[in-house]
């Protein structure tokens, strides 16, 4: 390579490296821009479905001199999403300590899986992973876990005959179906939901 060509050529590419920069740099500033107007948008106009900002953005080739169109993009942000009209249900609830195991039943729309645990114990906590994994086949199931912690609901765990920690019973229609002490696998506890 020529000598002479060698500090051209690195001037122009730290041009272009800057050029690069402040580009990325104005795309994340309209981008944050136009995410605010798209707020405010869709806060004042309630009859449109989604609102999205279309942008058309011109850069330059460094290499060639030459203007590239870029193709337009459509934003939409979790504002304008459409939010089911349906309330959701949580699939896990912790009893809380002044609370009623009968009510929690009452309320619950399909079959019952209770968690006996407590804090201090290390399997009910690896038992409580494996519950979060199964959250969505409760959900398709429409079966509430509800996590009983025994250090606060002990004349419950008394009348439920719980003798070891972590110990899961199901529930369908009153009955009870199934019953673990120990850990039940993901697997174990998506049949159990089925």
């Amino acid at each position: 390579m020529n000598e002479s060509l060698r500090p051209r050529m690195i001037s122009s590419l730290r041009r272009i490296s800057v050029s690069i920069g402040t580009i990325a740099l104005l795309l994340a500033v309209i981008g944050c821009v136009n995410g605010d107007s798209m707020r405010s948008a869709h806060a004042t106009d309630t009859n449109t479905e989604s609102n999205a900002i279309e942008s058309n953005i011109v850069q330059t080739d460094m290499a060639q001199e030459s203007p590239v169109s870029v193709p337009t993009v459509e934003r939409a942000t979790l504002v304008s999403a459409k939010m089911p009209s349906k309330q959701m249900r949580p699939t896990i609830i912790t009893l809380p300590s002044d609370a009623d195991l009968v009510q929690q039943l009452a309320k619950a729309q399909g079959p019952v899986l209770l968690d006996f645990y407590a804090d201090w114990c290390g399997p009910c906590r690896k038992q409580s992973l494996i519950l979060h994994d199964v959250e969505g086949a409760a959900a398709k199931t429409q079966t509430t876990i509800i996590k009983i912690n025994v250090d606060q609901h002990r004349d419950l765990a008394k009348q439920m005959s719980v003798s070891g920690l972590p110990t899961l019973i199901m529930l369908q229609n009153g009955q009870v179906t199934q019953r673990r002490a120990g850990i039940a696998t993901k697997q174990q506890l998506v049949s159990w939901m089925q």
